[in-house]
């Protein structure tokens, strides 16, 4: 068994007593890059050439939380936007970045306190003791993101809103994929904006129709187990219940 496993086994056995120097070594094994807090930051920032994510993780907590183990695992794992994205962009200053309204997650952690994250910064959370810490920390956390970020030379996201649907949005592809949809747009006819989204409305439609078959399959496998339990109970009754029959008389 490697170090690495050995380190990773020992933090699903015990997730509730994992530290900071257990996920600082897991990132290390990884090839991830600790940098110290700057600017009075209380968060260090973890970073890996190739990889979206800034990890973000609070040092003075002695404990690391099981919701902020699982969900920054899960994070290394996400399928890598990549996106097609034409359009210029004037450079923006940290002030600028810091000056916008990102909206931010909470998760109460099953073991006390909570875990806090900001969707459109991947990798950007961290976790408090108490609610009034919520705010300043997760502020904490993404000033440490965004001046890494800007150090390393990588995209940072706008926020995004859920009530918020402006019909257009950025999406990074492979350049293999981006060249075979503009292909196939040609050879529609259509422009690649068209193609595109009737590509996506045909998936959601087809992605409704799957939902609903699910839906429909689980009632009959509901109504199934109710009849097959019902059917038990006549067998039963059926096994426990005795008929005379009387026997028949001889003419003579």
């Amino acid at each position: 068994m490697t170090k690495r496993e050995k380190l990773i086994g020992k933090i699903r056995a015990r997730p509730a007593h994992a530290d900071f120097e257990d996920v600082r070594r897991v990132l290390d094994l990884y090839g991830w890059t600790m940098r110290a807090p700057r600017s009075g930051s209380s968060h260090y920032t973890f970073a890996k050439a190739g990889e979206p994510e800034i990890i973000t993780v609070v040092k003075h907590h002695g404990r690391v939380g099981r919701v902020y183990l699982d969900i920054s695992a899960r994070s290394l794992a996400w399928i890598r936007s990549i996106a097609v994205n034409t359009e210029s962009t004037e450079p923006v200053t940290l002030e600028e970045y810091l000056g916008m309204e990102y909206p931010f997650r909470v998760i109460a952690d099953p073991d006390g306190g909570y875990f806090v994250e900001v969707p459109d910064l991947p990798g950007c959370m961290t976790q408090v003791e108490t609610r009034d810490e919520i705010l300043p920390m997760i502020e904490d956390a993404r000033h440490a993101w965004l001046e890494t970020a800007l150090e390393l030379g990588r995209e940072i996201p706008l926020p995004s809103y859920p009530e918020e649907y402006s019909g257009k949005f950025n999406l990074r592809i492979p350049k293999s994929l981006h060249r075979k949809v503009a292909g196939a747009a040609v050879r529609d006819g259509v422009s690649l904006n068209s193609y595109v989204a009737s590509v996506l409305a045909r998936g959601d439609a087809q992605a409704q129709v799957e939902q609903r078959l699910q839906n429909v399959e689980a009632r009959l496998e509901q109504r199934l187990a109710d009849l097959e339990e019902h059917l038990q109970v006549i067998r039963e009754s059926v096994q426990h219940c005795s008929v005379e029959v009387p026997m028949p008389t001889r003419k003579g």
